[in-house]
């Protein structure tokens, strides 16, 4: 289950008791979280960052980590329990204060079982003004918080007994996941003409610098929609490559026309990615239809339609 910022109230009380029951008590058995790693580029919404828990000779009842990166160029916007946590609740809010992540996975009833894996996933959006080509250091913080006055997180066995953690970062780069060669493969020949149309037609006018905007703003949550649903990236596919002949032929000779069937395979596209997009990109997907449907883009980037 999923929420999102700002925590109800019922949730912070819950959280609150959570961490006051178990923080004082003598630490058992030793568990491990390890944050993931990640990309996005500058204003990049949604980008996943995987908590794994390894908790071999435990139970766990409840999990709460600060996760906070160097420069605090990430806020986190919300959360989903994953793999064995699949039967919990997950908050996660941005700490004005600290300028952290909140990360609080709680359950009245089922537990974490012994094992290991990930068991959240953490919706962060990048700033604007984060430095593209650079990464931070994404820390996982249990110890002494003085801005909230009391521990940054805990984690608790089943008995509500606080269990010792141990760490490890994670990183997050700021940069922008190539969604045409995680779906092109090693078709190295075809991705280059891709980024070619991009430099020498979409780059040199305000419509195509918008459509290249859309694609860096969304790429990171196109490519993981791709990744879980691989009739989409069969259809992205498919798209790439029947545009590949009218791509070339722009780039070499400055015009280009795009028929009715390729019309239609680009409206199947936008249709099955807003399904399964988020509130941001299926809105941001139906103005580029909007877009689309005027023609207006075309006649702007010097394409013919028929």
């Amino acid at each position: 289950m999923t929420y999102k910022k700002p925590i109800f109230l019922s949730n912070l009380v819950l959280t609150i008791g959570f961490i006051t029951c178990f923080i004082s008590s003598a630490v058992s058995q030793d568990v491990f979280v390890d944050i993931g790693s990640a990309e996005g580029a500058p204003g990049s919404k949604n980008n996943k960052v995987e908590i794994s828990l390894a908790n071999p000779d435990n139970k766990v009842k409840g999990v709460q980590v600060q996760i906070c990166d160097e420069e605090n160029f990430l806020s986190a916007t919300g959360c989903e329990t994953i793999g064995r946590a699949s039967g919990f609740d997950c908050s996660a809010y941005e700490n004005k204060k600290t300028g952290c992540a909140n990360i609080v996975l709680f359950s009245m009833d089922p537990l974490i079982v012994e094992g290991e894996g990930p068991v959240a996933a953490v919706s962060f959006d990048v700033s604007d003004n984060a430095t593209l080509g650079e990464c931070v250091s994404l820390t996982a913080n249990f110890g002494p918080d003085p801005e909230i006055g009391r521990s940054a997180g805990a984690i608790a066995d089943e008995n509500n007994q606080p269990l010792e953690v141990e760490a490890d970062p994670g990183e997050f780069c700021f940069k922008t996941p190539c969604v045409i060669s995680r779906i092109l493969g090693d078709d190295n020949n075809s991705s280059n003409l891709l980024r070619e149309f991009k430099k020498e037609v979409l780059l040199k006018s305000k419509a195509g610098e918008k459509l290249v905007g859309f694609y860096y703003q969304h790429s990171s949550e196109v490519l993981e929609i791709a990744v879980k649903h691989p009739e989409i990236k069969t259809h992205i596919k498919k798209v790439l490559i029947g545009m590949l002949p009218a791509v070339k032929q722009i780039t070499d000779k400055g015009n280009i026309t795009i028929n009715t069937c390729k019309m239609k395979e680009i409206s199947r596209l936008c249709d099955m990615l807003s399904e399964k997009a988020g509130t941001q990109l299926k809105q941001d997907i139906q103005k580029l239809q909007n877009d689309l449907n005027k023609e207006e883009i075309f006649s702007k980037l010097g394409i013919k339609t028929n």
